[in-house]
């Protein structure tokens, strides 16, 4: 791992700098969401049992488990073929439940593919409502539209185009979800490559998109609409320093129910907002994944 990134974790970690970084090698545990537009969670959980796989409960989702062990490929079962779930990190259903979507408003998805959070709003809208979905890259793309469309989602409009043009469709939206693009450090336990290429330069790269995508959702955001961020990172730079700027801009944080850590409200020379703790930090050796949520209502 990168030399800048090992002192990085000593100077925010302190004393559990050692738990994080062996949570890195551990064993990567995959985790599945059942999609409830097409089946009853007990039903497709006993089905896999009796074909051998062995699941746990999640801790984030009802409608999540962890898969303990796999009698054969988890995405080689009938069951997954037809929809009735969906292979995704437990702790991603955590932003989708923070927004809460239901099935009256008109949603935008600003970083959508593969689907696994489209397609879980559409669940808890129940197919109703609208979920505008972007995406900008053409073969991701085409995985937004085959899970959307194995699992039975009928209230998405998937465009692909760069989020930060949303403003140019002449919407406003009553709820986004902006789970942006980032390093990806949270997820190491799960690509270990990402040791070897992380560095701050990335951080602060991706910090400048993260910053542009919040310029946008604050345009296409109607007065007290609220606007879900999450990363899978741990970076200041794309976490903190982001919402900071977002309440620079005008959005406010507003208490979130899941179970993470309180976010920062000062690292090294920055200074964060006081209500920055309202936002969410979770720890590969705490909650099994580097991930951060915040929940903001736009005032204005």
């Amino acid at each position: 791992m990168n030399e800048e990134i090992v002192r990085r974790y000593e100077q925010m970690f302190g004393d559990e700098y050692n738990k994080v970084l062996a949570s890195f090698s551990r064993k990567y545990v995959k985790s599945i969401r059942i999609n409830t537009l097409k089946i009853k969670q007990d039903i497709i959980a006993e089905r896999l049992k009796k074909k051998g796989f062995v699941l746990q409960k999640s801790e984030f989702n009802e409608n999540s488990f962890k898969v303990l062990r796999e009698k054969y490929s988890i995405s080689s079962t009938p069951e997954y073929l037809m929809g009735y779930y969906f292979i995704q990190d437990e702790i991603s259903s955590v932003p989708v439940l923070e927004l809460n979507p239901n099935e009256n408003e008109l949603v935008l998805d600003m970083a959508a593919s593969p689907g696994g959070k489209t397609t879980h709003m559409a669940e808890l809208m129940k197919n109703k409502g609208c979920i505008v979905s972007l995406e900008i890259n053409k073969d991701r793309m085409e995985s937004l539209k085959a899970n959307v469309s194995r699992l039975g989602v009928k209230n998405v409009v998937a465009l692909r185009m760069d989020a930060r043009r949303a403003d140019e469709l002449g919407l406003k939206f009553d709820k986004i979800l902006l789970d942006a693009p980032c390093s990806g450090e949270g997820m190491m336990v799960r690509d270990r490559k990402r040791m070897d290429s992380l560095n701050l330069e990335e951080y602060n790269r991706f910090s400048v998109l993260q910053k542009e995508l919040v310029d946008t959702a604050y345009k296409v955001l109607k007065k007290n609409g609220i606007v879900v961020y999450s990363t899978c990172s741990m970076a200041i730079e794309e976490n903190e320093s982001v919402i900071q700027y977002a309440i620079d801009k005008g959005f406010k944080l507003v208490k979130q129910e899941n179970m993470g850590d309180e976010a920062k409200t000062e690292f090294l020379d920055n200074k964060f907002d006081k209500t920055m703790n309202l936002a969410k930090r979770f720890y590969p050796h705490k909650h099994g994944t580097g991930f951060f949520t915040a929940k903001m209502v736009k005032n204005f």
